[in-house]
C-alpha cells in the first residue's frame, strides 16, 4: 500500500475493499451505482464530498413557492422519454412543452426570436426529484457522504483512493470519476502517477462557466414569458465564449397563483454580482427589469432567492463549455477513454455518445457508460441493461441529429403530455446547459 494509504497510522482510520468506486453523487455518479445495482453483483461505493446527494441536481427548500422549483439542472433537454431511457422503469411524470419564441429587449424595442431546439419543463416535478425517486433509494446506503476524495493510486491494482478527513481509506478495481470539471482542474485530487498528458490537455480545454440562479417574487404578472436585454452581451465574443442571461417565468406550466421570474446567468455575465449580497442582487436585477417595465418590478416585489453556483465548495460553478471545433471535441474523445482500465471519466462535461455536454440527461448517459465498460470488462451486463443502453445511444444520436439539422415547429404551446405520449418543443441552444 502506497505511503500516503497507511491506515494504520490514522486513528479509527477504516479500509473498505470494494470492485467499483463512484467519485461523486450527481446525476452521472448514481445513475452508475443504479445499473451496477440493478444489474450486476459488483460491489461498490460512492464517495460524496457534500452531506447531500444530486451534485448540481437541487431543488429550492419549502417555503418560497407552492410548487417545486429546480434551483440546478431544471429543463430536459430532449423527450421527455429520457426520463425512462434513464431510470430504465416507467415513470408517471407530467411534462410540458416550453415555449417556442423569446424576446430580446435592444435600443428599445422588442425583438422577437425561435428557439432551435427541442425543451421540455417538468410539471409539479424536478430532476432532483427523478433521480431521488427513483434511483436513489437503491443507493444510498452505499454513499459515503462528507468524503471528499484527496488522493488516487492508480498505479497499482487494486486502485488506492482516500478521502481528506484522513479517516476513510479505499480499494477498488475501477474508480469512476465524476466530479465537476473545476475539481479536474484544480488538481483538488492528487493522481498517482500524474494523469497522461492526452488527459490533462483535453481536461484543461473546458471552461467551466460561474452561474448563478435567481428567482424574484412578485405581487402582479407584468413580465414576458421569456427574454433576455441586448445590454447583457456588449460584446460579440459573449457568444462565443459560452456567457448568457436569460429570464423566464418559473411559473410557467405550474398550477399556482404565485409570480415568480427567473433568471440565469452563466459566464461573463455572472459577474456583476460577484461579491453582492442578495439584497443587492434582487436591487440590481429590478433596477434592469424597472427600466423595461416602467418600475413595476420595484413596485411589485414581494422577495428573492439566490443560488450561487460558485459558492458551492465542491462545484464552483454552473457547466462545462466548449467551442463547437474538432479540437475542441476532441477533449470529449479523450476523456471518454479510461486509463488502464482503472479510471473512468464521466459526468455532463463528458456525453458518450454525441458532442451535446452540459445536460442532465448526458450527465446520465456518461455515468452509465462507464457502467457498461466496467460490466463488461467483469462480464456482469445483463440483458435489462443492454436494452437499456440500446436506448440510449438511438436517444442521443436522435438528439445530435435533430440538434444539427433543425426540428419541426409546435403547433401549441400548451399542449401536455405523460412520458409516454412525448410532443416536440423548443429551447435556445444556448441555454441547453446543467443548471437550466
Amino acid at each position: 500500500m502506497a505511503a500516503n494509504m497507511n491506515v494504520s497510522a490514522a486513528v479509527n482510520a477504516t479500509l473498505v475493499n470494494v470492485d467499483v468506486l463512484i467519485i461523486g453523487a450527481g446525476a452521472a455518479g448514481l445513475t452508475a451505482a443504479y445499473d451496477l445495482k440493478r444489474s450486476s453483483d459488483n460491489s461498490f461505493r460512492i464517495l460524496e464530498a457534500s452531506s447531500v446527494i444530486g451534485g448540481r441536481l437541487k431543488k429550492m427548500p419549502t417555503g418560497f413557492a407552492d410548487f417545486p422549483i429546480d434551483i440546478g439542472g431544471e429543463w430536459i433537454h430532449d423527450e421527455p422519454t429520457v426520463l425512462e431511457n434513464i431510470t430504465g422503469v416507467e415513470v408517471e411524470v407530467e411534462t410540458i412543452p416550453y415555449v417556442d419564441s423569446y424576446v430580446e429587449w435592444e435600443d428599445g424595442e422588442w425583438y422577437s426570436y425561435g428557439y432551435y431546439t427541442e425543451d421540455y419543463k417538468f410539471v409539479n416535478y424536478t430532476w432532483f426529484d427523478l433521480f431521488n425517486d427513483y434511483m436513489a433509494p437503491d443507493v444510498l446506503d452505499h454513499v459515503d457522504f462528507d468524503c471528499q476524495v484527496e488522493f488516487i493510486d492508480w498505479s497499482t491494482i487494486p486502485v488506492e483512493v482516500s478521502c481528506s478527513d484522513g479517516l476513510r481509506y479505499f480499494t477498488a478495481n475501477h474508480v469512476i470519476v465524476t466530479v465537476p470539471m473545476s475539481v479536474l482542474q484544480s488538481d483538488d485530487i492528487y493522481f498517482e502517477p500524474a494523469l497522461p498528458v492526452e488527459t490533462q490537455v483535453a481536461i484543461d480545454k473546458y471552461d467551466f462557466m460561474s452561474g448563478m440562479k435567481v428567482f424574484m417574487k412578485y405581487g402582479e404578472r407584468f413580465y414576458r414569458e421569456a427574454f433576455e436585454f441586448a445590454s447583457d452581451y456588449p460584446y460579440d465574443e459573449d457568444w462565443i465564449n459560452g456567457s448568457s442571461r436569460y429570464f423566464y417565468s418559473a411559473t410557467f406550466g405550474q398550477d399556482t397563483d404565485l409570480n415568480i421570474l427567473g433568471s440565469f446567468s452563466v459566464g461573463d455575465t455572472y459577474e456583476p454580482f460577484v461579491n453582492l449580497t442578495n439584497e443587492q442582487i434582487f436591487a440590481s436585477i429590478n433596477t434592469q427589469l424597472d427600466s423595461v417595465y416602467e418600475g413595476q418590478a420595484s413596485e411589485y416585489f414581494v422577495e428573492g432567492y439566490v443560488q450561487d453556483w460558485n459558492d458551492q465548495p465542491y462545484i464552483r460553478g454552473s457547466y462545462t463549455h466548449l467551442d463547437e471545433t474538432p479540437d475542441e471535441w476532441d477533449a470529449i474523445e479523450e476523456l471518454r477513454l479510461p486509463l488502464e482500465d482503472r479510471i473512468f471519466f464521466a459526468g455532463e462535461a463528458i456525453p458518450p455518445y454525441t458532442y451535446q455536454f452540459g445536460n442532465v440527461h448526458g450527465a446520465a448517459y456518461s455515468g452509465r457508460a462507464a457502467a457498461e465498460k466496467i460490466m463488461d470488462l467483469l462480464g456482469q451486463a445483463d440483458a435489462d441493461l443492454d436494452a437499456s443502453i440500446s436506448r440510449t445511444k438511438s436517444g442521443e444520436a436522435l438528439e445530435h441529429s435533430e440538434k444539427t439539422h433543425g426540428s419541426p415547429s409546435l403547433s401549441s404551446s400548451s399542449r401536455r403530455t405523460f412520458v409516454s405520449h412525448p410532443v416536440v418543443s423548443f429551447c435556445l441552444t444556448m441555454f441547453a446547459s446543467y443548471l437550466v
